[in-house]
């Protein structure tokens, strides 16, 4: 009688389990930094990433599902803390609460413009060159496209020439790719104001700027 109750338990174990795996479906945008920068998640699907403390734990892989109640959990295999742990994911992605009591936020999107030396006059400043980490939002590489998959190249190049601050319009003049950057870290898609997590997610090795001839924007 024991010996068919265990199986009766383990049978509806593997049932919700099943019922968990097959409500994955949608998953919820985990990739990006949390606590600060301190966290990072890199998601391809149901696929996670985990990096902790500014990358100096990790990585750790971890893997996304979903209870037919509606819970959204994640587990991440800590190989340096066994048996630790899963997440609960709150507030349409913004939080986790874990199962040792911790919790990670998810930081918000905050682009910083680019910023070049001050000029001190109107006599329009020769071309800047910018290379690979330099090229970047929030701390993430720009993405070779200005929205998913589309306007890929000067359009992306464009928008964040014209990000630099200062009374002249900059506009890009050359640049040049950086494939499959995302398989490292996600890349910043400018127009969508969203993460590329994908491995094949390209960005920019580096780009050229100059201002644009007689258009003025401000006075600093």
């Amino acid at each position: 009688m024991k010996a068919q109750l265990l199986l009766i338990s383990l049978l509806l174990s593997g049932c919700e389990l099943a019922l968990a795996e097959s409500y994955v479906n949608h998953p919820l945008p985990l990739g990006g930094q949390w606590n600060k920068g301190a966290e990072l998640i890199i998601q391809n699907g149901t696929n996670l990433t985990v990096y902790i403390d500014h990358k100096k734990r990790g990585p750790f892989n971890g893997s996304y599902y979903k209870y037919h109640n509606g819970e959204h959990l994640i587990s991440v295999d800590f190989t340096d803390a066994p048996g630790c742990c899963t997440g609960r994911i709150d507030m349409n992605g913004r939080i986790i609460q874990w199962s040792n009591n911790s919790q990670w936020t998810k930081d918000e999107f905050k682009p910083d413009p680019v910023v070049p030396p001050p000029s001190s006059s109107r006599t329009p400043p020769s071309k800047r060159t910018y290379h690979d980490d330099r090229i970047q939002l929030n701390g993430y590489r720009l993405d070779w496209c200005l929205h998913r998959g589309t306007q890929c190249g000067k359009p992306a190049a464009d928008s964040w020439c014209a990000a630099i601050k200062g009374i002249y319009q900059w506009r890009s003049v050359q640049f040049t790719q950086a494939p499959d950057i995302g398989r490292i870290a996600p890349t910043y898609i400018l127009g969508d104001k969203t993460l590329c997590q994908a491995p094949s997610c390209d960005g920019f090795a580096s780009i050229t700027c100059e201002p644009v001839p007689g258009v003025f924007i401000h006075d600093n």
